[in-house]
């Protein structure tokens, strides 16, 4: 479930994992949650944030998509120029926003 969507920013609820790969168990928590993506970066920091009541944002840029056609190594390489484009104009739209 997406929360809100402008140009191709998404806002939306995730589920952490430990691998890069997607497991039949995996899917079904994302579905059972509603997520729409699986990081592993940003779950601890997040947990930590929210047993001490603090505000908490992360800001990510997908590479991989679960139910993509490519492997998982060959689809982060496809994406991972584009991503880092878009989360580099996201966070400078984002600085802006705050600042002004």
């Amino acid at each position: 479930m997406c929360l809100a969507h402008v140009d191709y920013i998404i806002i939306c609820l995730s589920v952490t994992g430990d691998s890069l790969h997607t497991s039949n168990n995996d899917l079904e928590i994302l579905m059972s949650e509603g997520a729409v993506v699986k990081e592993m970066e940003a779950a601890s920091v997040a947990w930590v944030c929210e047993q001490l009541q603090t505000p908490f944002l992360a800001l990510k840029s997908i590479t991989d998509l679960i139910d993509g056609s490519e492997s998982t190594h060959q689809e982060f390489y496809l994406n991972l120029k584009l991503a880092s484009e878009r989360l580099q104009d996201v966070l400078e739209r984002l600085v802006r926003y705050i600042w002004t």
